[in-house]
């Protein structure tokens, strides 16, 4: 399905619109489609976008099916790790509230301080067709005003 197509269909509160497996799919295809998996640039960088691994019972769907695209960074250099670059944190539609996006923030932190406890990584958090561009700074060194949660 193309991204304009899967917009579509989350936007206008079709089936897509219940699950989160449409979000992921749309962000994912956006994400490969800004962050390519190879280059023409001698020495350019090259990007991995994946989907975290399935989680939970697979008896609950919902709970079982992953909800973060992952990009990393794949340097050119060998001496370089490649590391996490871009998460983005997709929810179904039906969480657009207020205490949905509080509760996706919340469910965003505890996750990344357990994976990037000390390191920068951006952060969108998606809602439906909605989304929040973040910085995830857990150690304070972007000198710009912070958002507490």
């Amino acid at each position: 399905m193309k991204i304009n197509d899967l917009n579509y269909a989350i936007a206008n509160g079709g089936p897509a619109a219940r699950y989160e497996r449409p979000i992921i799919n749309l962000w994912a295809a956006i994400c490969r489609m800004y962050f390519p998996d190879s280059t023409n640039i001698r020495g350019g960088p090259t990007w991995a976008v994946d989907t975290e691994a399935n989680k939970g019972s697979a008896n609950d769907m919902e709970a079982h099916i992953p909800d973060v695209v992952t990009v990393k960074l794949i340097p050119a250099e060998p001496t370089y790790q490649k590391r996490d670059y871009l998460w983005v944190e997709c929810k179904k539609a039906a969480l657009d509230r207020p205490s949905g996006w509080k509760d996706v923030l919340k469910g965003a932190v505890t996750h990344l301080s357990l994976v990037h406890a000390n390191r920068d990584v951006f952060l969108i958090i998606a809602i439906g067709t909605k989304c929040m561009l973040l910085a995830w700074n857990p150690l304070n060194t972007i000198q710009q005003p912070q958002l507490g949660i």
